[in-house]
């Protein structure tokens, strides 16, 4: 059985933010916000721009990336080091249990 929900404390009160009492800023500090906001906006990634221009958030991709071993070898590259693996693991196996010259 689930147990019966319980009431829970609310531990913060909200407040209203009184308007037009923000710290006075300097011209030094209000440039180098500024340069700042410009780097994180020049730094977004290619989803976060399409994001923020778009407006809504999707909750499914529109592509898939292309970038991954699967993708640039393809399964034949993949089965073909496979076998090479097992190759060098069996010729290991078999030079180490050849009997030694002295």
């Amino acid at each position: 059985p689930t147990p019966a929900p319980s009431a829970t404390p609310v531990l913060v009160f909200a407040t209203e933010t009184p308007a037009g009492q923000a710290a006075p800023v300097g011209p030094a500090t209000a440039t180098v916000e500024a340069l700042q906001t410009q780097l994180v906006a020049s730094n977004l990634t290619a989803t976060a721009q399409a994001t923020l221009s778009a407006g809504t958030p999707s909750s499914t991709p529109t592509a898939l990336p292309d970038g991954g071993f699967a993708d640039d070898v393809g399964l034949t590259g993949l089965f073909l080091a496979s076998f090479v693996l097992v190759a060098v693991i069996l010729l290991a196996r078999r030079l180490r249990a050849a009997p030694q010259l002295r």
